[in-house]
């Protein structure tokens, strides 16, 4: 006997929510607190393609039909962690690698479609949201830094593997965990 599908919904607080197509799309911000109009919506279109590519071809991506990204765009701490005191060494450091901050004048670049939510215009013009600045690269930086870090870790591996002193360590669990209780509040 055949049974007809029931509908199911998420009952919260404010109401049911039916979950269709709507409720998994992925546009926008949608929580995403490093989301840019532009960039995000073409790195979410370029690993869709990457997806598809990878389904259709499993093992190999023919990467002619993967579009390349025209910037590569980075949120960059401009304060200390733990004191929130201005620093800006992780600015100098992107600076050094073909990274410029992000200016309101950027604004209709396909990588800069709008302001991001919440962030706002330093009097430099750099874009700034909560204890970080909005910097880019070009294409060709960008694919060189990407270059770079994968030789870096090819070669790094190289030297691993061919080190007989080197031994990959595996952590375990020495004993089963001790459950304290606290003498402060009473059970």
């Amino acid at each position: 006997m055949k049974r007809e599908l029931v509908p199911t919904a998420i009952r919260t607080e404010f109401g049911e929510v039916l979950e269709d197509a709507a409720f998994h799309e992925t546009a926008g911000a949608n929580r995403d607190y490093t989301y840019v109009a532009g960039y995000s919506d073409l790195r979410r279109s370029r690993d869709a393609a990457i997806a598809k590519e990878q389904k259709e071809h499993p093992g190999k991506v023919n990467w002619k039909n993967v579009p390349d990204l025209p910037a590569r765009l980075q949120w960059v701490r401009v304060t200390k962690v733990i004191s929130g005191a201005p620093d800006n060494t992780k600015e100098i450091d992107a600076g050094s690698n073909g990274y410029r901050p992000v200016l309101k004048t950027d604004l209709g670049q396909d990588w800069f479609k709008a302001m991001p939510s919440g962030a706002v215009e330093r009097a430099d013009g750099s874009i700034l949201k909560g204890d970080t600045v909005l910097m880019v690269c070009d294409q060709q930086q960008a694919a060189r830094n990407a270059a770079l870090n994968q030789r870096e870790i090819q070669q790094q591996s190289k030297r691993v593997g061919a080190n007989p002193d080197v031994a990959l360590l595996e952590t375990q669990v020495a004993e089963a965990p001790v459950q304290v209780r606290s003498t402060r509040f009473k059970s």
